[in-house]
């Protein structure tokens, strides 16, 4: 059985208004935090990486919808026909200040409507589950292509952090990278979205593996998380790539110190798989800030592009990794069509 494909993507984030945008820039290292009006509990501005396009007053779920819906209407507009009625699969951030509303079909209907998508309500979803929520949906979108029947399956995130109550809930958890606080991260927001198929030449990327799974300690519970499940999600996805190591390895490390330890401890028990010396990592993070949810889209996004227009060097294939702070894990990998 061939492998689904990717078939075209979309993205929406603060370094570009297109998916092409997005990825040239991130890869060029271009993040220029910018500062909110708002100021810590210290007296400090807060710095975001924020998209430019957005108005500052624009919060909540409103702003979701307006990164988003652009990010949606590029990804279908490179497909076609193709995605024309497909399943919509939507991962949102997990409930924060700012962002309570539960995740629903509502949102993706309010995507869909601004981008002008017609989808197939009953066999889509939306699921708010942190990084590790596009790997899960991802997954369900394998199985809609192979098993399912479904043609196409549109399916991307969308998540930020631009709101007040957000940045201070960030801060009182000691998770918002600001001066006194080394261990937090730098908020950012975004979306991607992806068009999945079955196995079919002219695609951007084919789905090598995608593996998921659930971490049986936690960072706040009496079991420790020592990056257990994310070895396994990891191994498991990486059973699929021909190449010994693992060429280009793109991770959600963000600089809190439980997901430096999480990577860490996966490289030191994977050296013959992820090999310093040979393989490429891409920490995403790092040039964009903490998308939340989006990021896992937007590294498949990144990925894709990178195959399609030469700048991933030569490399062949790519794998994703990503984990919640709730206990879901996901690894999943891209090859070059």
């Amino acid at each position: 059985m061939s492998k689904p494909s990717i078939l075209s993507v979309g993205a929406r984030s603060p370094l570009g208004l297109s998916a092409l945008q997005t990825s040239l820039v991130w890869r060029s290292g271009k993040l220029v935090p910018t500062p909110v009006e708002w100021q810590t509990s210290r007296g400090h501005r807060i710095g975001s990486v924020r998209a430019a396009c957005l108005p500052d007053d624009l919060v909540g779920t409103p702003r979701l919808v307006a990164l988003a819906a652009p990010a949606l209407c590029e990804a279908v507009a490179g497909a076609g026909d193709r995605a024309r009625g497909a399943p919509l699969l939507i991962a949102t951030g997990e409930p924060k200040p700012g962002f309570e509303d539960a995740p629903s079909l509502e949102t993706a209907m309010s995507i869909a409507l601004d981008a002008g998508v017609i989808f197939d309500r009953a066999r889509s979803a939306v699921i708010g589950m942190g990084h590790a929520g596009f790997g899960l949906l991802l997954e369900r979108a394998v199985d809609l292509v192979t098993r399912g029947g479904a043609p196409a399956v549109i399916v991307g995130a969308v998540d930020s952090y631009h709101h007040e109550a957000c940045m201070k809930w960030l801060e009182e958890g000691f998770r918002l990278h600001a001066e006194g606080s080394e261990n937090g991260i730098i908020p950012s927001e975004g979306a991607a979205f992806v068009v999945v198929t079955p196995g079919m030449t002219g695609g951007m990327a084919r789905i090598g593996a995608v593996a998921c799974g659930l971490e049986e300690g936690h960072e706040e519970g009496e079991a420790p998380d020592i990056g257990h499940a994310m070895n396994e999600v990891v191994r498991r996805a990486a059973a699929t790539v021909g190449a010994r190591p693992v060429p280009w390895l793109l991770t959600d490390m963000n600089g809190e110190r439980h997901r430096v330890r999480r990577w860490s401890f996966v490289k030191i028990r994977n050296k013959t798989m992820l090999d310093p010396e040979q393989t490429v990592v891409f920490d995403g993070p790092d040039e964009m800030g903490d998308p939340g949810a989006a990021l896992g889209a937007l590294l498949a996004v990144h990925a894709c592009v990178g195959f399609a227009t030469g700048h991933a060097d030569g490399l062949s294939s790519a794998m994703i990794g990503l984990s919640s702070e709730a206990r879901e894990r996901a690894a999943f990998v891209l090859e070059a069509a």
